[in-house]
């Protein structure tokens, strides 16, 4: 089974000169966020996988989207990473989760970075049952999102893939003013 601490967005990255301070137990640590400046953001996985899936997250309405609203627009990216579609979370379940969560952080952020699930040699997917989604496929599920995020005021961007989507990067230098090229992966 997949677990999720292989996916959770605990990035530390230094060569730019910037930090980027892991999940949203953050806050217990720092909660009234006077620790930020502009050499910070945040990205957050909110997903709809329950437990089956996502074991080792916390509450994502009592402890993650709350983070949203302390830390700022400017700062607070949602990752809906990585999508699969299977019996249970089927393409419908994704429009439909998706929607609920863009209305709860509407207003908290302003971007959202979007990717399908990949194979790894060490994370067995073969229990999730994935269905194979074609690229026409892909590209319609990310325009669908897309316009979703868009009503609520957030731009919807793909990681890495080609989907018809603004392309971003899992770590974006141009937050901080450094244009670097576009990552092989």
């Amino acid at each position: 089974m997949i677990d999720r601490r292989d996916f959770e967005a605990s990035f530390r990255y230094a060569p730019f000169g910037f930090k980027i301070l892991p999940t949203a137990h953050s806050f217990w640590v720092f909660p009234d966020c006077t620790f930020l400046d502009n050499s910070n953001y945040f990205q957050y996985t909110i997903t709809p996988y329950g437990k089956d899936v996502e074991r080792n997250i916390p509450n994502k309405e009592e402890v993650v989207i709350p983070a949203f609203k302390k830390i700022g627009s400017d700062k607070a990216i949602w990752r809906y990473d990585p999508i699969f579609i299977n019996e249970k979370y089927t393409w419908d379940y994704h429009i439909r989760a998706f929607t609920k969560i863009a209305e709860m952080l509407e207003g908290y952020t302003n971007k959202a970075v979007m990717s399908y699930v990949d194979s790894y040699r060490t994370v067995d997917l073969s229990p999730l049952h994935i269905q194979p989604l074609t690229i026409a496929q892909q590209k319609e599920l990310a325009e669908q999102l897309s316009e979703i995020a868009a009503a609520h005021g957030i731009t919807l961007t793909a990681c890495a893939e080609d989907l018809g989507l603004p392309y971003s990067c899992c770590i974006d230098g141009k937050m901080f003013g450094i244009n670097k090229p576009k990552d092989r992966n």
